[in-house]
């Protein structure tokens, strides 16, 4: 139990509980207006099992800023101090909460004479470690080489959610719907996307619409798992791009073919026929009782097969994904996961760390798993995740794979990130524009999110960003989608 004491700060109270969650994820958090004396449940004054914070103590007489990022990093780093001390260790990250910690170096460079100067600059006001500015400072040149060949500026993307999935499995918390269930709703589906996609062709040729006169650079297909859908649905689903919207500048066509008990040969063909660049085939573990725990109903060898066949169909940029930090695993596992990945040489490997969202089934039936989703959040945990994100850096590295994007999450185990590696030239274009906020995402399908980016010349203007989320209730979708249409419609005339 967090007691926080927090009268004379409230505005920047949610950077405050990023921070506390940061330090003790899962903890709950309580505010107190009184005293320590209000903490009245005789068990919590054990010191090990409660902790007590006045925030208006711990910032007493601080110099306040005018400017208010400024101010807001004061206080985090004093409250990040105190939490330090008390949970007696540091956090990799320092003070920095938000899930895009390399667009720190975009702000502060120009302010810069030198690397070092912007290095000591951003260890002294945010205290991140050496190792994770040197992280940063490396994705953040790899992503603008990589962004030097597209216009970005003049251009946007699109993202294709498919929210059907064969399993959920058990840390995920995203919008999905379980196949069994809903597969006679697919081609409903699609139907309601080329909807989406015409309205978007309609707004690219429409002089006025903040879309006139920017290409189409990049399309990604998520979900879920879009690979559950026949070749015949996968077939219109593309060609509904190619038909909806001017392709003529495409630059990359992402299919995230995902579970390998949805690949066949069948799929990869049409996917190579029609375009499709990049693809990924995630195990996320090479450990078949892993596999089993975390509901895949696919085996070791399903995941080598699918690559095989993916190599087979020609195609030669392909990502996979691997947590650390997954039930039952240990460093032991994830080198093992790693040592079988590196036989298939894929192009990308992305390496996450187990977050623990609350809509997961894993957050939701901790007790079911014998407290293994606490693996990471604890000091100990914290180190062995850490050990297990420092081998997935070391294999990428031996196998020429650079880090080029990188994003952070809640209640992320060893509060350490996600890292997108891959060879020269075959980085993922859309999850550089996406997580940077290059230029404007168009988010379709249910669940999906549009972010629309506004760019003033060199720079990205303050709150440049401005949200559209689509429904992800998917009888509301389907039953809703003219109506979804008119309103996004509306919402880009307004932002015009």
């Amino acid at each position: 139990m967090i007691y926080v004491k927090n009268n004379g700060l409230n505005t920047y109270e949610p950077d405050i509980r990023a921070l506390i969650n940061s330090f003790y994820p899962g903890e709950e958090i309580v505010h107190v207006s009184g005293t320590e004396n209000a903490v009245n449940d005789p068990a919590d004054k054990d010191a090990f099992k409660a902790v007590y914070l006045d925030i208006d103590r711990i910032c007493r007489g601080m110099k306040r800023e005018e400017d208010r990022f400024r101010d807001k990093n004061n206080v985090k780093r004093a409250v990040y101090n105190e939490l330090s001390g008390l949970a007696g260790r540091k956090l990799p990250w320092g003070t920095l909460t938000g899930i895009r910690p390399v667009r720190i170096l975009e702000r502060y460079e120009p302010f810069c004479k030198s690397r070092e100067e912007l290095g000591e600059r951003l260890k002294e006001e945010f205290l991140i470690s050496e190792d994770k500015f040197r992280l940063s400072e490396t994705i953040y040149d790899n992503e603008l080489r990589a962004l030097s060949s597209i216009d970005y500026k003049n251009g946007y993307s699109i993202y294709i959610g498919i929210p059907f999935c064969p399993t959920r499995c058990v840390y995920c918390s995203f919008t999905s719907y379980p196949l069994g269930m809903f597969e006679d709703e697919l081609p409903d589906y699609i139907a309601a996307v080329e909807k989406e996609l015409a309205s978007i062709g309609r707004l690219e040729s429409m002089e006025g619409s903040v879309l006139y006169g920017k290409k189409l650079q990049t399309v990604y297909v998520g979900g879920g798992t879009p690979s559950v859908l026949s070749p015949e649905l996968t077939a219109r689903l593309i060609d509904g791009v190619k038909v909806c919207l001017d392709t003529s500048w495409l630059k990359e066509l992402t299919f995230e073919a995902g579970r390998p008990d949805t690949i066949d040969m069948d799929k990869l063909t049409v996917l190579k026929q029609l375009g499709v660049d990049r693809i990924s085939i995630n195990p996320q573990t090479m450990n078949e009782g892993t596999l089993k725990a975390i509901g895949r109903e696919h085996s070791v060898d399903d995941i080598r097969e699918a690559f095989l066949l993916a190599r087979k169909a020609g195609f030669d940029n392909i990502n996979m994904d691997v947590i650390a930090g997954l039930p039952g695993e240990g460093v032991k596992e994830f080198e093992h996961t790693l040592y079988e990945i590196g036989k298939l040489d894929p192009e990308s490997l992305t390496v996450h760390t187990l977050a623990v969202k609350r809509a997961s089934r894993l957050n939701m039936e901790g007790n079911a798993w014998g407290g293994v989703e606490r693996k990471g959040l604890d000091k100990e945990g914290a180190s062995e995740v850490s050990r297990m994100v420092e081998l997935g850096k070391e294999y990428a590295l031996k196998r020429g794979l650079e880090p080029y994007y990188l994003y952070r999450q809640k209640n992320m185990a060893g509060n350490l990130e996600n890292t997108g590696y891959a060879r020269r030239g075959k980085e993922s274009l859309y999850n550089i524009l996406m997580m940077e906020e290059k230029h404007t995402v168009i988010g379709i399908g249910a669940g999906s999110s549009t972010k629309l980016v506004a760019y003033d010349g060199e720079a990205f203007k303050d709150n440049s960003v401005r949200r559209f989320e689509n429904t992800k209730d998917l009888k509301s979708y389907l039953t809703e989608t003219e109506s979804l249409i008119k309103k996004r419609e509306a919402f880009f005339e307004l932002q015009s």
